[in-house]
């Protein structure tokens, strides 16, 4: 999978109906890798990384979209994208809302665990995706009690 150029699926929730699309180039910039965000800026600590990496902080950036229903840092305020860049370069992350934050909820807790694999700020030390859909799988197990959960 291919989560680095993957195009998001906009649903327009008063008509719970998928929204077309007339345009398919990388729409919300702000959700770019890491890596993406330094050359951005022009950081001078970019080194290039490898392909596949860059595709596990795709897949957090994913999974925090579906985790919060939220955009990298949409809220509480709305940075734009030198702003986004310039957060998760420093090595801050986009908040939780509150009832994330504190949930005691074991599915919530792993999949917090899971974007915190795939937002490692070195590139070198980050999992592999494998790694990180095992971890979720074995998490369901556990929640679950199935040895092999209907995913």
């Amino acid at each position: 999978q291919d989560f680095n150029y993957a195009r998001p699926i906009y649903i327009n929730k008063k008509k719970n109906a998928m929204c077309r699309r007339d345009w398919f180039g990388m729409v919300d910039s702000k959700v770019r890798s890491l890596e993406e965000h330094r050359i951005y800026l022009e950081d001078e600590w970019f080194r290039p990384a490898e392909p596949p990496v860059v595709d596990v902080w795709m897949m957090g950036n994913l999974i925090y979209t579906i985790l919060t229903d939220l955009y990298l840092f949409e809220k509480p305020t709305n940075l734009d994208v030198e702003e986004t860049a310039i957060e998760l370069v420093k090595g801050r992350r986009s908040p939780y809302p509150e009832h994330i934050k504190v949930s005691n909820d074991p599915s919530i807790i792993a999949m917090k665990e899971a974007l915190d694999m795939c937002w490692t700020q070195n590139w070198k030390k980050r999992p592999t995706a494998r790694a990180v859909s095992n971890y979720l799988i074995d998490r369901l197990r556990e929640i679950t009690g199935q040895e092999d959960p209907d995913v």
